[in-house]
């Protein structure tokens, strides 16, 4: 036995004993100090076993030792996980010594770290040891079945262990079966980016088609989406390779629109990054065909824009200026073509002719771009306008008659009575919330029709067009109203920018704005307003409560049932004021928080307080904020640990965006379904997770007991085992 391998065996089980002690079941510092020391004396045993190549008796030894940790009461359970793990490494270093008998240990290694998984799901060391076998097993019915039956029992590891086993699939060249496996664990978080990762390697490395739908445009979407764009950016410029190489000249154009597309979004495209790409596709040499022609002068043009520091310099782009017919992509891309991204580029352009200080140059730009898109996409043309907008109120040189901005304006309420006339209650708020804007930064607060910031920002915040959340815009209004002294009016939109902060879970900058509110217009507020005031403020203190790691619960000095006794009265007090939907919301999501960070050896404290987190939503509520989904699924987790037949949650992806509009969606039948309108998303949750809260209330309340309960699920509803 190597000296180096004998040092490991008991540096591993020190930090095992010292892992076991932070996240195991309290007990008494004796006994886990016994639990340590004999731990201790039994790796240097086996050590010396080792040494001599006496596996068989060192097995012996530990199995004999065992009996001794029923000797240590409480600490008996960490001492018997310390054996097992102990147990599981001694036939771990043993297959690295005999060759012959190597298959053999390394299962004999895996069952014993599976027994110390069972006591202590968390364990990082044995969860790396126990990985670090699976690595070297052979495809296997037995080792898929137990890998399976794992990721049944530890729904925190799931994604890692469905990921693992399309890795072993993979090595084998079974490459069908590894991206089952992938998709299994894309479907099980689609913010995950090791699944994510997996699925786009399949295709970039071996050229095998891993989607999430429909095609590899949808998957690279979706990246795009999950905050993954370089994912979005390797998979297009693979399928535009791969697509040129196979003489499949249209989809490799429409591949370099999207590529384009996605780049000039990142602020990544370079004229380096786009002769990398020539050389890739051309190798040197000339386009032979006059479908590679095309190609071959795009990329030539995309290189003289991007070099371009003045329009003038472009010249004739014929491609992405007016090549015929346009290539239209399909689904949530189908607005994009070679027009509409030469467009952004020119945005992009302009911004970097701004900064530095090229102010005419970015004129240009954007004045290009906004007569590009004006009939194509309306959304773009507002986000150009504001910063249009921005750039002659910040520098009235360029337009000392105010001749540009007014016409920009003129504009924009034409296009916004097109909009109103289709209906279109998407674009119509988006021209209210820029022309507020810009009515705001020239500080014009009022006046006749709507040629001002009330009129237009009033407009943008209502529930006509839909729920909104966004604090900056009602901030902005409650701004308007203060320059008018209009101080109802204020106080009401400030306070309503505090809720939205909550909302978006912006704890302090809801209790900074509360604050100001409260000093300003102290002697102002009427008894209602005050009321209300005083109401979020009990939401604010609580929130800030359940962030405080040093707070009573945490710190187990109070029980669970009192806590929530006192959290249910400042609940009924917020109610007084504000509004039950916002109320529940906002409980659900301080006792998310809470709940996710009550230490692991209180599992029934943690059952409990998610239990009621549920409680706080058993109906289709407004989900306002994208960490909303991160903790219905931290639940799910959390609680799926004591079923025993573990339902997926059914998620869609969202955005991770701030200022989203959000509303209900009727509830689909077996589901409860929450829908951000903004992205046309939803996320979809089981009717049976939610009954789940009240059959561990129940189980609490009328058996009071101390042992974790055990949840099975019968005729399709959550049972208490036993």
């Amino acid at each position: 036995m190597k000296t180096k391998n004998l040092f490991s065996i008991v540096f591993t089980a020190i930090l095992f004993t010292s892992c076991f002690g932070q996240d195991g079941a309290p007990s008494p510092a004796s006994y886990k100090e016994s639990s340590r020391i004999l731990i201790k004396d039994v790796n240097l045993t086996i050590g010396e076993f080792l040494a001599k190549g006496e596996v068989a008796e060192a097995a012996k030894h530990i199995k004999n030792k065992m009996s001794d940790c029923l000797e240590l009461g409480d600490g008996s359970k960490l001492c018997e996980a310390g054996l097992n793990f102990t147990s599981g490494y001694l036939y771990q270093q043993a297959a690295l010594e005999d060759v012959k008998n190597s298959s053999a240990y390394q299962k004999r290694a895996l069952t014993y770290y599976e027994k110390v998984l069972a006591s202590y799901p968390d364990n990082k060391a044995a969860w790396s040891n126990f990985i670090q076998l699976i690595e070297l097993q052979d495809i296997d019915p037995s080792i898929i079945k137990k890998l399976e039956g794992m990721a049944k029992r530890y729904p925190s590891e799931r994604i890692n262990i469905y990921v693992r086993i399309g890795d072993m699939y993979k090595s084998d060249n079974d490459l069908q079966k590894a991206c089952d496996y992938y998709q299994k664990a894309y479907a099980e978080d689609p913010f995950s980016e090791k699944a994510c990762g997996a699925m786009v390697a399949l295709y970039t490395r071996y050229e095998f088609s891993c989607v999430t739908r429909n095609n590899i445009r949808q998957l690279a979407l979706d990246c795009q989406e999950i905050d993954l764009p370089n994912y979005s950016e390797e998979l297009l410029r693979k399928e535009l390779i791969t697509s040129f190489n196979n003489k499949k000249y249209k989809k490799a154009l429409e591949s370099l629109v999207l590529w384009t597309h996605v780049m000039v979004d990142n602020n990544w495209l370079n004229s380096k990054k786009i002769n990398r790409l020539k050389v890739k596709l051309f190798r040197g040499q000339e386009s032979e065909t006059r479908a590679e022609n095309i190609i071959y002068n795009a990329l030539n043009e995309l290189q003289r824009i991007i070099q371009a520091e003045q329009i003038e310099d472009i010249g004739d782009i014929q491609f992405w200026n007016g090549y015929s017919p346009e290539i239209y992509m399909s689904g949530e891309w189908s607005k994009i073509n070679p027009k509409s991204v030469l467009y952004k580029v020119y945005h992009t352009k302009g911004k970097k002719a701004y900064f530095r200080g090229d102010l005419k140059q970015a004129e240009t730009f954007w004045q290009a771009a906004l007569d590009g898109v004006r009939n194509s996409d309306r959304a773009f043309y507002t986000y150009v306008a504001s910063d249009m907008a921005r750039l002659y109120n910040n520098n009235p040189r360029l337009d000392p008659s105010d001749k540009k901005l007014n016409k920009l304006i003129i504009r924009l309420f034409n296009m916004k009575g097109a909009a109103y006339g289709d209906n279109d209650l998407r674009m119509i708020r988006k021209y209210h919330i820029t022309l507020g804007g810009i009515f705001y930064d020239k500080k014009k607060w009022d006046g006749p029709g709507g040629a001002n910031a009330k009129f237009q920002l009033s407009r943008a915040v209502s529930s006509r067009f839909g729920p909104i959340v966004n604090p900056k815009l009602r901030r902005m209004l409650g701004d308007v109203y203060n320059e008018l002294n209009q101080d109802s009016n204020a106080i009401n939109a400030y306070t309503k920018s505090v809720e939205d902060y909550l909302s978006l879970d912006l704890i302090k900058d809801a209790d900074k704005l509360m604050g100001i509110t409260r000093e300003k217009y102290s002697t102002a507020m009427n008894s209602n307003q005050l009321k209300k005031i005083n109401g979020i403020q009990i939401i604010i203190d609580w929130r800030k409560e359940t962030k405080d790691p040093n707070n009573d619960l945490l710190k187990n000095k109070v029980t669970v049932t009192d806590y929530l006794e006192k959290v249910s009265t400042a609940e009924n007090e917020a109610k007084k004021a504000v509004s039950d939907k916002f109320v529940k919301l906002q409980f659900f999501k301080g006792l998310s928080d809470l709940g996710v960070t009550i230490s692991e050896d209180r599992k029934i404290d943690r059952q409990i307080i998610l239990a009621n987190a549920l409680g706080k939503i058993d109906k289709v509520y407004q989900l306002s904020s994208p960490t909303d989904f991160n903790r219905i699924k931290n639940i799910k987790i959390t609680l799926e640990q004591s079923v025993a037949q573990p339902k997926r949650l059914e998620s869609a992806q969202m955005h991770k965006k701030a200022n989203l509009s959000y509303s209900t969606s009727g509830s689909k039948s077996g589901f409860k379904t929450y829908s951000v309108t903004a992205l046309n998303k939803e996320i979809v949750v089981p009717d049976q997770l939610f009954e789940l809260k009240g059959v561990l209330k129940d189980h609490y309340s009328v058996n009071q007991v101390v042992k974790e309960a055990k949840i099975e699920i019968l005729d399709g509803k959550f049972k208490i085992k036993n």
